[in-house]
Parts: structure tokens; C-alpha cells; sequence
């Protein structure tokens, strides 16, 4: 009996009224998840207003700035709900929903803003590429705003239907780290975390990668080219060689 008491979990025991652990790291996180939101805040929602007050900056490759603002907006607005569950000093059934609800915004949020940057950087390799009749027939506004849609898509659909609707790990209130996570005692956790981390970062980074080392290629070729034709022009100038035989 013992030792089937010893194999329960802080997680297991989500009883209301239950004394939380204190944990130093946690408390000092409330303050940090209020910076965030006092900075980010404001910053975003000045980033939207500027796009959407001037027509001079306002054009298809702005449509994933302010996207990518939006994805930011909403992380940081969920911040202090962070701080909120970490001030708790004894458990509350109410931590789970709410929890569940801040993490899959902050984890459609994070994917939206990972993948944004991701469409961002293939926007800026196609306009270095492609040609301009390629380009123009991509980014078309009803073409930008299907690349929206998917990029919101994707990570709300793996933040969502693995837990929610496939049963596969479990989000809510986490006892030793203080606040909204994945529970680690679920038996297909680590399913989840692993679904969430190669889904939401790896496509869109090395996405990113591989559109801005092709941008740094092709720009390093186009210099060499202008050099070696400045080269060639130089030295079949004639009054050049006169210059040199003299």
C-alpha cells in the first residue's frame, strides 16, 4: 500500500484546496509574464495601427506583417493569465480549464507566428528568384489570403485534435512547475510534446533557413558577376592597356 502511495503523483492528486508546492522560479515568472504583456502589447498593436492608418506601407507583403503582429498580440495579451495560475498557492479545479484554453492559444499562436515567418522569408526568396510575373501571380490577394488561412490551420489543428479529439497526451495545470502545461504523467504526453515541437518548429525553421541561405547565394553569385563583368570591361579598355604599357 505503500508503495502504491509513493508511485502517486502531485498530478494524480488534483484535489481542490490541495497546498501547492512553492516554487521560487514560478514566483519570480509572474513578473516576467507581466513585462511581456506591457511591452508586447502596445508594440504589436502600434505595428497594426501603422499598417492599417497608411496606405504607403500597406501592399500584399505587409498582410503577414500585421499577421505575424496579430500571432504576437494574442500571446502576449495571454501572459498575464500565466501569472494569474502561477500566483495560486492551493489547487482549484478552475486551473484546468483555463489552462487548457491559454495553452491552445499560446501554442496556435507561437506555430502562426513561426509559420509567418516562414512565408515571410519564401516571400522575400521569390522576389529575389522568381520572376515578376510569378511573383505577381502567387501573391495575388486571394492566394495571401489562403497562405493565412493555412498558416493559422496548421498549428491550431495540432494544438487541438491530439489531446482534444485523438485523446493523445494532456494539457492543463502542472503542480511543480506552477503552471499551464502538458501533463507529464499522461501516458501519451511525450506524443504530444513531440507532435508540438516537430510540427510547429522544424518545417517553418528550416523553411527559413533554406529561403535566406538562397537569398545569401544568390546575391553573392550577382555581386561576383558584377565584379567579374567590371573586371572585363576595365581591362578591355584600350585606353587602359595604353595607360598600363606606358
Amino acid at each position: 500500500m505503500a508503495q502504491q502511495l509513493t508511485n502517486v503523483s502531485m498530478d494524480d492528486l488534483r484535489i481542490d484546496g490541495m497546498e501547492i508546492p512553492y516554487n521560487h522560479a514560478a514566483k519570480v515568472l509572474i513578473y516576467s509574464n507581466y513585462v511581456v504583456a506591457a511591452l508586447g502589447i502596445p508594440g504589436n498593436t502600434l505595428v497594426i495601427l501603422a499598417v492599417v492608418l497608411s496606405n504607403r506601407v500597406r501592399n500584399i507583403s505587409t498582410a503577414f506583417i500585421v499577421n505575424l503582429a496579430i500571432a504576437d498580440l494574442l500571446t502576449c495579451c495571454v501572459a498575464p493569465i500565466f501569472s494569474w495560475v502561477q500566483g495560486y498557492d492551493f489547487y482549484d479545479p478552475i486551473l484546468e480549464p483555463v489552462c487548457q484554453a491559454v495553452l491552445v492559444v499560446v501554442h496556435s499562436c507561437i506555430g502562426a507566428s513561426m509559420y509567418t515567418l516562414a512565408a515571410i522569408a519564401v516571400n522575400r526568396f521569390l522576389v529575389i528568384i522568381s520572376s515578376r510575373q510569378l511573383y505577381e501571380k502567387i501573391y495575388q490577394s486571394k492566394y495571401v489570403a489562403v497562405q493565412i488561412a493555412v498558416i493559422w490551420i496548421i498549428p491550431i489543428s495540432v494544438a487541438v485534435l491530439p489531446s482534444f479529439v485523438f485523446g493523445i497526451g494532456q494539457q492543463g495545470y502542472d503542480f511543480v512547475l506552477h503552471t499551464c502545461a502538458p501533463v507529464k504523467d499522461h501516458p501519451t504526453t511525450v506524443v504530444f510534446n513531440d507532435i508540438l515541437s516537430i510540427v510547429l518548429y522544424p518545417i517553418p525553421l528550416m523553411t527559413i533557413i533554406f529561403c535566406y541561405v538562397g537569398i545569401l547565394v544568390k546575391v553573392i553569385i550577382h555581386n561576383r558577376k558584377l565584379a567579374e563583368h567590371g573586371v572585363t570591361r576595365t581591362s578591355g579598355n584600350p585606353s587602359n592597356e595604353n595607360t598600363q604599357t606606358r
